[in-house]
């Protein structure tokens, strides 16, 4: 019975000491497949740069290309109808003042109305 409880202390002393062991090691770290990083496509594309749409990161003002692009873009209906008038109001002009800065040179926003011609009736008697 001795010699038992004498196997059973070394195994058991053994085993705490294997324990102890491990738990000091680092466990390794699994690699998973690299998750791509979402990211804003405007900040991707063009990089901090000033935005007439700050929030979203859209329409960049920063150069005389992106800012011409910019009102050619959200003059386009498809793009407008996703604000609401003030904003809309808001990045048009913010468009507008960078462009004035650059040196651009915008035509109105709304045509003046054309004179229409007077076409006469003929009349039959």
């Amino acid at each position: 019975m001795r010699l038992f409880s004498r196997i059973a202390l070394c195994l058991l002393l053994a085993s705490s000491i294997a324990f102890a062991q491990d738990s000091q090691q680092p466990k390794p770290v699994k690699h998973r497949k690299s998750v791509a990083v979402k990211t804003d496509p405007g900040l991707k594309k063009y990089g901090n740069v000033a935005f007439a749409d700050p929030g979203h990161h859209k329409y960049p003002i920063d150069n005389a290309s992106h800012t011409r692009g910019s009102w050619s873009a959200i003059h386009k209906k498809a793009n407008a109808s996703k604000y609401k008038p003030d904003e809309l109001t808001a990045m048009k002009q913010r468009i507008h003042d960078a462009g004035v800065a650059q040196g651009i040179k915008f035509k109105e926003e709304t045509p003046k109305p054309r004179k229409s011609k007077k076409i006469k009736s003929s009349s039959t008697k």
